[in-house]
């Protein structure tokens, strides 16, 4: 018994040391950043949606209320009820920057998102385009600009919607869910 725990300290100390040497675990600041502009370029933002009351009601007044000059909101109706994108649609007449698209449910079968993210770069009118899901609200009326600022100097900038901290076993699970989904992306 002795020998197997030595042998398993051994290969754990091993793969320690691999992964501190040959891993790098990135931490980007964008206070630390230094050719941040106060430049607004235009964006659209692009979310797929599938029949989410509560994104209508709470989360899309957010997106449409942002602290930002020039963008547009692309919500994509993917196999949605008529009274859901009714609602979107009267939405869209009131407010000029969302825009409504429609991915209709044909022969009983679902789309993928991947369809619904395509549909929604192919509505986009400007050439930045942020992604982001249904469920997921920015904390501020500033989000799009900081979002914006990671574009300084690059062409494609993966972001991390995390799940905000609280006690208990399962917000540690889905902190971790997302973040093993935020790495596979």
């Amino acid at each position: 018994l002795k020998i197997l725990v030595l042998i398993c300290a051994v290969c754990l100390l091993v793969q320690l040391f691999y992964v501190l040497r040959n891993v790098a675990i990135v931490r980007y600041r964008l206070s630390k950043r230094v050719n941040i502009t106060d430049e607004q370029p235009p964006v659209s933002v692009v979310i797929p949606t599938a029949d989410d009351w509560d994104f209508v009601e709470k989360r899309l007044p957010v997106y449409l209320s942002q602290d930002y000059a020039n963008y547009e909101v692309i919500v994509v109706a993917n196999d949605c009820s008529e009274d859901f994108v009714d609602v979107l649609n009267i939405m869209a007449e009131q407010n000029d920057r969302l825009k409504v698209t429609l991915i209709k449910k044909y022969n009983h079968s679902s789309h993928s998102n991947k369809l619904a993210l395509t549909v929604g770069m192919k509505a986009a009118s400007n050439e930045l385009m942020l992604f982001t899901t249904s469920d997921s609200v920015p904390v501020s009326d500033q989000w799009l600009n900081l979002m914006t600022k990671g574009f300084t100097g690059t062409s494609i900038v993966l972001g991390y919607s995390g799940v905000e901290r609280s006690k208990g076993l399962g917000n540690l699970y889905m902190r971790c869910s997302r973040l093993g989904v935020a790495m596979r992306w």
